[in-house]
C-alpha cells in the first residue's frame, strides 16, 4: 500500500525515480484497477529554507570565518617564526 490515505486495489509493480528536490522520490505503482502517483517525503521539513530566510546574514557569517581563517593563519605563522627564534 504506497499511501496512508487511500486505498489501492491490486498493485503488482512500483517505480520510484528521484525529484530535483532533496529527499524528495517520486512514486508511481500501479496494476490491477489503480494508479496511483504521489511524492515521497519526510515528515519533517528539514532541508527546506523559511520565506523570511537571511541569505544577508549568511554571506556575512562565511565573510567573517574566511576572513578569521585567514587571520589566524598569518598569527600561527608568526608565532611559530617567533618561537623558532626564541
Amino acid at each position: 500500500m504506497p499511501t496512508h490515505k487511500y486505498h489501492v486495489a491490486r498493485v503488482n509493480k512500483m517505480a520510484t525515480r528521484p525529484s530535483h528536490l532533496e529527499s524528495t522520490t517520486i512514486l508511481l505503482a500501479w496494476g490491477g484497477l489503480d494508479i496511483f502517483s504521489g511524492r515521497v517525503i519526510p515528515s519533517t521539513t528539514f532541508d527546506i529554507l523559511a520565506p523570511d530566510f537571511s541569505y544577508q546574514l549568511l554571506i556575512l557569517v562565511i565573510v567573517a570565518l574566511i576572513c578569521t581563517a585567514f587571520a589566524m593563519s598569518s598569527y600561527v605563522m608568526h608565532k611559530k617564526l617567533v618561537s623558532q627564534w626564541a
